[in-house]
């Protein structure tokens, strides 16, 4: 696949045109999303990133396309109905700021579960780590520690995650698999303004994005922080 720039493909397929032609544009995006989506999100999708470009990367300039068709769309004077997964994902959005908790969980009930519990209460969230084993309970086995970046950051990386997006059941039966014993998981937010709490949850089966939610928290970084979320290209990105 061949990309051009992003500013390119909008003055050509995009500014200048009719509020019709710009959400048949937006239409066409939001179709290859999905489907890459789905492609990426396949359990035999493997590592794709020595294509160049990378699906993540293909993912990133149809995301930033969209926004700023939506954006120009306005311009034009049309308006953009959302869609109930566009209601959704505004919603959470809205409520990144009163995020005070963040509970995320994986593993296998014969290995044990561990289970990485994040609270915001400042401008430095703190973690701590506790494991469930079949034979225990949950055990906290580790302090209390900060992570390295601020409350800011996390909802600044929350949103370019487009989290509120994601379902709310990550399955293997969608794909015609069945696994017993696969690796699962759970993440759970809650809110400090009576927001129902965020879950997901899937049984071998991840988001397309999952990698980098597990950087955002500070999983398997092998303590050097991966600050993605800082890259200069997220710096124009317009979040509805």
């Amino acid at each position: 696949m061949v990309m051009i720039p992003p500013y390119m493909y909008l003055d050509k397929h995009v500014k200048g045109k009719s509020t019709k032609e710009i959400m048949v544009e937006i239409d066409d995006l939001k179709s290859s999303i999905e489907r890459l989506k789905i492609k990426m999100e396949h359990p035999d999708y493997g590592d794709q990133t020595k294509w160049c470009p990378s699906d993540e990367v293909i993912m990133s300039w149809y995301r930033y396309v969209l926004d700023h068709a939506k954006y120009e769309l306005e311009k034009a004077g049309g308006t953009y109905c959302a869609t109930a997964a566009d209601l959704k994902y505004h919603a959470f959005c809205g409520s990144i700021k009163y995020i005070n908790k963040i509970i995320f969980t994986s593993g296998t009930l014969k290995k044990g579960l561990k289970m990485r519990i994040i609270e915001i209460k400042g401008e430095t969230p703190t973690f701590r780590t506790a494991f469930l084993r079949a034979e225990d309970d949950f055990k906290d086995t580790s302090r209390t520690d900060n992570l390295p970046v601020k409350r800011e950051e996390i909802f600044k990386g929350l949103r370019l995650l487009y989290l509120g997006e994601w379902r709310s059941w990550y399955d293997l039966r969608r794909y015609g698999m069945y696994l017993i014993g696969g690796t699962k998981w759970k993440l759970e937010i809650q809110f400090s303004n009576g927001y129902k709490p965020f879950i997901s949850r899937g049984d071998y089966v991840y988001p397309y994005n999952f990698n980098k939610f597990e950087k955002l928290i500070g999983i398997g970084l092998n303590n050097e922080y991966d600050y993605w979320w800082r890259s200069p290209e997220y710096d124009h990105y317009i979040i509805w």
